[in-house]
């Protein structure tokens, strides 16, 4: 059974890229355009890890990874911010609230399953 991905952004184009390079890469993926789409799917499904935004309608990565970090059956998987920003002082204030990795956009395919492949088989 492979790996269930949840994508996070609030741009379709980005969400479309996202589950294509994932699906292609052998994970099933689900998508929501915003934070409360992505907790609503994540208290009623099982993930195995999040790939979002930093930037999103009504939270930022950062408030969106606590509030998942809360859902028990997500409390442990990765998550991974794949953003074009990447302030260090936003980054360690991420790693804090359980961010696994932050990723900067553009980002090669290869690249982001070269990432994720090893922390879901960890």
């Amino acid at each position: 059974m492979s790996a269930r991905i949840l994508v996070v952004d609030e741009k379709p184009e980005s969400r479309g890229l996202l589950r294509i390079v994932l699906s292609e890469g052998g994970y099933e993926v689900v998508t929501a355009g915003n934070a409360e789409q992505a907790i609503e799917l994540a208290e009623h499904g099982h993930f195995d890890a999040v790939v979002m935004d930093f930037f999103l309608p009504d939270q930022n990565g950062i408030d969106l990874a606590l509030s998942l970090r809360r859902i028990r059956s997500l409390a442990g998987i990765p998550l991974i911010v794949f953003s074009a920003e990447l302030d260090a002082e936003l980054r360690q204030l991420g790693e804090r609230a359980g961010i696994s990795r932050w990723l900067g956009k553009p980002l090669p395919p290869d690249e982001l399953l070269g990432v994720l492949d090893p922390l879901l088989s960890a």
